[in-house]
């Protein structure tokens, strides 16, 4: 049997038997298992991001559940013996069953490929797109609606997480919908006594007030209070966690001028990620991140040669997972260091390039910073009508973005071009 066909089939008879649904995390360690995956490769291959004990807990429960449902003793059934345990007797149910009623809580193998994507946190495709806003509205459904339901909205509300939370870059329609899931998540949390949803809620709170609005005094202290909050609750044994944490620090230093700072959290995570790591993939995305932001950090005090040679290291990096945004986001940023030393042509090839590709995945955010560094080059290129028509899409890019501080530095360069 192959894995989502039995998985299917077992979700089935557990909610028969027992009245429930399988969960997202019960459901990505049984194809897991299926497949003979050790704990780290499930987590690699799921994004399943929780702390190594944690995920074992859940694996343990997990075989003293199958072991239930397929009536053998439970000593008898672990993750090394999980499918030759089970196939015989699911091969046995389904032959006594119509796969037509196999209908199952299709949600978390609909959107296994949503887990893939955020693996590299790469650009949706317009019907993921709507596979993610559908995601949030049921997420925001469950929550209005949490005070009439079972304790059972919880774990359906952290599963639906899982899958969204790497999509940052697409949340621009939708920052409110985050915020109200994650607040919703971190009462839940503490009132479960779940410690790595907390950590992860105050983490992501953190990042969601930088991403949002990264340069009012409010925002700034809202996100220094989250992440010190996920930081008293982080463990070394947690090190993606930790590594994510010093670069989400780093970016609120740079979102405050503190380039100095910045550089601290990200050496620290280099730390972090200097300890065994089981994923080369996983690792290369780390080491784009931190080379990215110590590029941004070279790059506002004015030390560009240094700056470009971080963003060719992350863009390096980046490709060696195919992790085409970062790409793209590096690329812009090698184009305003080459408008720096007059390597116009070179910035203009960059630009270029880095427009179609933005534009063909709706990435608006991505586009209108390409559209002010084609402003900018326009204007050191002696072309100011160009430059004047590239200031002013990207001006009303970013007001539709909610992205003010952008748009009141862009609104320099129009006053300079009038």
């Amino acid at each position: 049997m192959e894995a989502l066909e039995s998985l299917e089939l077992f979700a089935k008879l557990v909610q028969q038997r027992l009245g429930r649904p399988l969960t997202g995390p019960e459901r990505i360690l049984f194809q897991g298992f299926w497949q003979g995956l050790k704990y780290d490769e499930i987590s690699t291959q799921y994004n399943f991001n929780y702390a190594p004990d944690h995920i074992r807990k859940l694996g343990s429960q997990l075989t003293n559940l199958a072991a239930l449902i397929c009536e053998q003793p439970a000593k008898t059934v672990n993750k090394n013996v999980f499918r030759s345990a089970l196939e015989p007797y699911l091969k046995q149910v389904q032959r006594g069953s119509n796969p037509a009623d196999l209908g199952g809580w299709a949600l978390q193998s609909h959107f296994f490929h949503l887990v893939r994507q955020a693996q590299r946190r790469d650009w949706y495709s317009p019907e993921d797109y709507l596979d993610f806003a559908h995601l949030l509205e049921q997420m925001s459904q469950f929550i209005k609606e949490a005070s009439e339901r079972d304790g059972g909205a919880y774990q359906e509300i952290v599963d639906r997480w899982q899958l969204v939370k790497n999509f940052s870059h697409v949340y621009e329609q939708h920052w409110e919908q985050r915020e109200q899931i994650l607040r919703w998540l971190l009462v839940a949390a503490k009132a479960s006594g779940d410690r790595p949803i907390i950590a992860e809620s105050y983490a992501e709170l953190g990042l969601t007030r930088i991403l949002r609005d990264p340069y009012t005094a409010t925002a700034q202290s809202e996100a220094k209070f989250y992440l010190e909050e996920a930081q008293k609750l982080a463990t070394h044994r947690e090190v993606l966690f930790c590594i994510d944490l010093q670069i989400y620090q780093a970016m609120l230093s740079l979102a405050q001028g503190l380039s100095e700072d910045a550089s601290t959290h990200l050496t620290r995570a280099k730390l972090f990620l200097g300890q065994q790591w089981p994923d080369s993939r996983v690792r290369d995305r780390c080491l784009s991140n931190i080379h990215y932001y110590e590029g941004e950090c070279y790059f506002h005090i004015g030390q560009y040669k240094k700056a470009d040679e971080q963003y060719k290291s992350a863009r390096q990096y980046a490709k060696a997972i195919g992790w085409k945004r970062a790409e793209v986001a590096v690329n812009n940023w090698r184009a305003e260091i080459a408008i720096q030393f007059g390597n116009l042509e070179q910035a203009d090839r960059l630009l270029n390039q880095g427009i179609v590709v933005v534009e063909q995945h709706q990435d608006w955010r991505s586009l209108a910073l390409h559209q002010q560094s084609m402003g900018l080059l326009k204007q050191k290129q002696g072309d100011l009508k160009s430059a004047h028509h590239w200031a002013t899409k990207a001006k009303d890019r970013f007001i539709a973005l909610s992205m003010n501080a952008e748009a009141q530095e862009i609104q320099k360069l129009l006053q300079q071009l009038n």
